[in-house]
């Protein structure tokens, strides 16, 4: 048809019938529900790295050399485990030397005794003189201090003796050793590594803008994808120290295993959750629609008719998501057939039930 032949009344009719169009088509059927107000816990999901709270090194207090070591890496040992002997023989040698030298000071000592009563009862009858009674005395005072003397020597070596044995300070796995037999360890020597696989925690770095969920009471669980494990933990403890220029804060979330074998340096998903909730507007996920260049919601107003109302989500309660906008509680917010509107719609509303989130 060759339109530029039209007559100008025969297009002012086509203009009209196409731009009434929109309004003669039926209502759209649409489900809506109402925009809410209620206390959103904040919630954040993280990952980290699994590490033991409680590890080690175990260290020679003495000098000496290693007569026999007796763990393996990567076996299990308790408390109070011997891990290495240094030899201590020599040692033994100078503790019976100082044990003879108290028997034989002890035995001079009681005979001074007798000699200091023979001459306290001389001089009474004034047969001795204050001299020997003086020196004999200080030989029985000099003896007693002789005694002291040598038992706090004996003493000494025999805790010498009892630190090169050296023992393991807590339940764990020997992760690393550091000395063979024969070794030669300087006091303050490593001798191994040992990490507690019972009580364990995961460090994670957690973004700034995250920073005020972890700062409030929270509830924490953890997930190791590599057991297929969920495990509940501890209050995450934040430690308010910034690492290096990536603007995070490092977060320890402490667990406990269960009886179960989680190694250290294993892969953790941490889910935080504030038990404390700020009251914020919330609505269904499905009532948001993304275009691509932001998101929005549709808006029921007069006349049933829709309006998009750009929206910032926020946090994830759930089927429930906070927003922030030009909304209020109350409004009416399209949650199905929303896909398919345009501004200004008219829309037939039917209500739609979710279940509010639980505090």
């Amino acid at each position: 048809m060759n339109l530029s032949r039209m007559s100008g009344p025969v297009l002012l009719v086509l203009c009209f019938c196409f731009g009434n169009a929109q309004d003669q088509m039926p209502p759209s059927p649409v489900e809506f529900v109402t925009v809410r107000q209620h206390a959103v816990q904040p919630a954040v999901s993280l990952t980290g790295t699994v590490r033991a709270r409680k590890a080690g090194t175990m260290a020679s207090s003495v000098a000496g050399i290693v007569a026999e070591r007796l763990v393996e890496e990567g076996r299990f040992v308790k408390r109070g485990q011997v891990l290495v002997r240094l030899n201590d023989g020599p040692n033994k040698l100078t503790l019976k030397t100082a044990e003879a030298g108290i028997e034989e000071t002890r035995a001079r000592l009681a005979q001074a005794h007798l000699d200091l009563k023979r001459t306290q009862d001389l001089f009474k009858k004034e047969i001795a003189t204050q001299d020997n009674l003086d020196r004999a005395r200080t030989e029985v005072l000099a003896l007693e201090n002789s005694v002291k003397r040598f038992t706090a020597q004996a003493a000494e070596i025999r805790d010498q003796i009892d630190r090169m044995t050296i023992r393991s300070s807590i339940d764990g796995v020997v992760v690393t050793l550091y000395t063979e037999v024969g070794s030669w360890l300087n006091p303050g020597g490593a001798v191994a590594d040992i990490a507690s696989l019972e009580e364990m925690e995961v460090l994670v770095q957690v973004p700034e803008r995250y920073f005020s969920v972890f700062t409030r009471p929270a509830e924490a669980r953890v997930s190791l994808p590599a057991l297929d494990l969920e495990l509940e933990a501890e209050a995450p403890v934040l430690i308010p120290h910034q690492i290096g220029t990536a603007r995070t804060f490092p977060a320890r979330i402490p667990f406990k295993t269960a009886g179960r074998l989680v190694p250290a340096g294993m892969l953790a998903e941490v889910q935080v959750t504030a038990t404390t909730g700020d009251a914020r507007l919330i609505i269904p996920k499905d009532g948001i629609v993304n275009n691509g260049d932001g998101f929005f919601v549709y808006t029921i107003g007069e006349g049933e008719s829709v309006n998009p109302v750009p929206v910032t989500p926020g946090e994830s309660v759930g089927q429930w998501i906070a927003v922030s906008g030009a909304i209020h509680a109350g409004d009416r917010i399209v949650t199905r057939g929303n896909e398919r509107l345009m501004p200004g719609q008219v829309v037939m509303p039917k209500e739609a039930t979710y279940e509010l989130p639980k505090l």
